[in-house]
């Protein structure tokens, strides 16, 4: 924890004060990837934290390590949609 600088653990404790098992992964996560501290406020501005391969799986019991630690990616959802504002009604237009 000390390779992080003062100034990320601030900003992580500050955003995740209630919330340490999130605060540990960012904590986590800037060590193994050494993340800048702006790579780090927009990993926690686009909520990296849900979107980290969150889905049901016995990858790690049927797999050996790498492959199942790369099955897990593949299952996470990186595509988010809140930018778009969508009313009721909305229906798409295939003319194909």
């Amino acid at each position: 924890m000390w390779d992080i600088p003062w100034g990320h653990h601030k900003y992580i404790i500050d955003r995740f004060f209630n919330e340490p098992e999130k605060a540990m992964f960012f904590v986590q996560k800037t060590l193994e990837n050494g993340w800048s501290r702006n790579v780090l406020l927009n990993f926690m501005d686009t909520n990296l934290y849900e979107r980290q391969g969150k889905a049901i799986s016995n990858f790690k019991a049927s797999l050996p390590s790498p492959l199942s630690e790369l099955a897990q990616e593949m299952t996470k959802d990186p595509y988010q949609f809140d930018f778009l504002i969508m009313t009721e009604g909305c229906r798409e237009n295939i003319s194909v």
